[in-house]
């Protein structure tokens, strides 16, 4: 009876039968063939098995299959065992039913071989020269780079396509910076972008500008083309306004994070933009205290300080040694009048950092945001928790510069219209220093003016007992509810709020003693607390420290014509800034 082709294959071991016994000419695939790790070829599913598959581990390089073998065959030939004369197979060649993937082991192409008759078990990865399939190898790579080339084409836009998209654009969305941030302002609701019509992939619409192009021509006369143009338009729009607002965002979260690292205050500040396109300002530098200017020496070494091992309103303090009233209630808040100086206790003191008398020197606590406003004025800072009347809300500082450097620059900012200088004039309106908060300065850069203000300014001497460089502290002088806008008076000689009275009001409280315009002085040779007798002591009273105010000379550089609008919007607005 004659021998099938299967007959032969079940000669060798029947695929029937799974858990068919290894036999001598049946060894476990190569594992180096099956690794999938560091580059090594990785079996497919079911690829590879210790469980009596077919195995070329043992063949003879070079051999060829005999004459009637079958195409796609691979044989492995061991000791001269003979072929089987009924189906031109050797006893140990097997058919390839399939060539599933391919890898170059050391110099060597291996095939992942699915084996005719035999389930995906007793797949195995063989090197080609056991392998006489040849044409299977041929429509192998044909098909894989097939696979490549229509995977490219779904994932890279055609070089015609992107020519489109780009001739699109220039004669459809040519637009200036300003009509952009127009087009985001009217998208932009309560900081994110929404738009009428449903935003499709960037890749559909650039297929469809690309298929538009194509049949229309860049400048389709008919309605229906009109129509389509818009609306291609707009999505193409759609699309780079939310490109620019993702990078936006970027740009603000990373500001945010470095103020935050380079902020030395506990309260963190926030950075939002829920307005407009506007990023980071240049040019600005984060600081926490004075930046001395050229020719400025600040000194940091005071040479007196309080006995008090506990300080608390009443005793032998650093204000009393100044003649001054305490300048503190027991839980911190501001209890002078607009215009009195605040000595707090300094280096030199015997009492400890958590004395109530160390309140601007241990920092903002309150969380504040730099936001962008609505009306036009730039970013501004809004207070993310109420504050209390009297609260200590933040210092203005900058770089300390001369009065004739101020004359100089004052010049150059009046060309642009703004300015961020601060006379220091407390002593009888001696100005010898201004702070410039241009380049260099802490949050309160950012707060703006209103003639109704809710800030005040003070003049606090700690370390620095310079009577002409004093700590600029800004203070409530009036409850502030959270995400209301702060702003204080940037033309006030006194710096006022708008009743006058002491910011936290003690009961009983009598007159105010007189201040005097003079900074801590040591103690007396005889060992008395009295300060020396100066002329403006209590007996004969001189004007009260004043806050200190923005020149106007130097805000508008001496023009009367050149005024700054207020755009404050308060009931009592004075209309100009200076």
């Amino acid at each position: 009876m004659e021998t099938t082709e299967t007959d032969s294959l079940k000669a060798v071991g029947d695929t029937t039968e799974p858990d068919h016994p290894a036999s001598p000419d049946f060894t476990t695939p190569n594992e180096s063939f099956q690794s999938a790790v560091d580059g090594d070829p990785a079996p497919a599913e079911g690829a590879g098995g210790d469980t009596g598959g077919p195995s070329r581990r043992s063949s003879r390089a070079g051999t060829a299959p005999p004459a009637g073998a079958a195409t796609g065959a691979a044989k492995k030939t061991d000791d001269g065992n003979d072929s089987d004369s009924t189906t031109g197979l050797e006893e140990d060649e097997f058919l390839v039913e399939k060539i599933l993937d391919y890898t170059r082991e050391n110099g060597v192409d291996m095939f992942l071989i699915k084996w005719k008759g035999w389930n995906n078990t007793h797949n195995t990865w063989e090197p080609q020269e056991n392998l006489s399939c040849l044409e299977m190898m041929i429509d192998f790579f044909k098909e894989r780079e097939l696979a490549h080339q229509n995977k490219r084409r779904k994932t890279e836009p055609s070089m015609a396509r992107e020519g489109y998209v780009q001739m699109f654009e220039e004669e459809y969305l040519q637009m200036t910076p300003n009509e952009v941030a127009k087009e985001f302002s009217q998208h932009l609701v309560n900081g994110q972008l929404k738009f009428k019509e449903k935003l499709k992939p960037i890749k559909t619409v650039h297929m469809e500008i690309e298929s538009f192009v194509r049949r229309n021509g860049l400048k389709p006369d008919s309605l229906k083309a009109l129509r389509k143009v818009r609306h291609l338009r707009d999505q193409l729009l759609q699309h780079k306004l939310v490109e620019t607002r993702e990078r936006q965002l970027v740009r603000l979260k990373q500001w945010e994070d470095d103020i935050n690292t380079v902020c030395s205050d506990s309260a963190k500040i926030v950075v939002e933009n829920a307005v407009d396109l506007a990023l980071p300002p240049d040019n600005f530098v984060y600081k926490n205290d004075y930046v001395p200017g050229e020719g400025v020496v600040i000194p940091s070494d005071p040479v007196i300080g309080c006995d008090c091992t506990v300080c608390y309103p009443g005793t032998s303090c650093c204000s009393e040694k100044a003649g001054a009233p305490p300048a503190y209630t027991k839980a911190g808040k501001l209890r002078l009048q607009v215009g009195q100086p605040i000595y707090e206790c300094n280096k030199a003191c015997r009492c400890e950092s958590d004395c109530f008398n160390r309140v601007v020197q241990r920092g903002r606590k309150v969380k504040l945001s730099i936001f962008r406003t609505s009306n036009g004025c730039g970013w501004g800072v809004k207070a993310l928790e109420s504050i209390k009347r009297g609260s200590f809300v933040a210092e203005y500082v900058g770089e300390v510069i001369t009065n004739e450097e101020a004359e100089r620059r004052g010049e150059k900012y009046d060309s642009v219209g703004v300015t961020y200088l601060f006379d220091l004039d407390f002593n009888d309106h001696i100005n010898l220093y201004t702070v410039d908060a241009a380049m260099y300065g802490n949050i309160s850069h950012f707060i703006n003016h209103s003639c109704e203000p809710n800030l005040v300014v003070y003049g606090m001497w700690s370390d620095c007992l310079d009577p002409n460089l004093p700590r600029l502290a800004l203070f409530a002088c009036r409850d502030i509810l959270k995400g209301e806008q702060l702003y204080f008076d940037y033309n006030s000689p006194l710096g006022s709020n708008v009743s006058g009275k002491p910011l936290t009001p003690t009961a009983g409280a009598a007159k105010p003693p007189p201040t005097v315009s003079v900074a801590l002085s040591p103690p007396p040779a005889d060992g008395s607390r009295t300060p020396p007798r100066q002329e403006g002591t209590p007996d004969a009273p001189s004007e009260a420290l004043v806050s200190p105010t923005k020149s106007p000379r130097r805000q508008i550089g001496g023009h009367p014509s050149a005024r700054i609008t207020c755009k404050c919007g308060a009931k009592a607005c004075r209309r100009y800034l200076f």
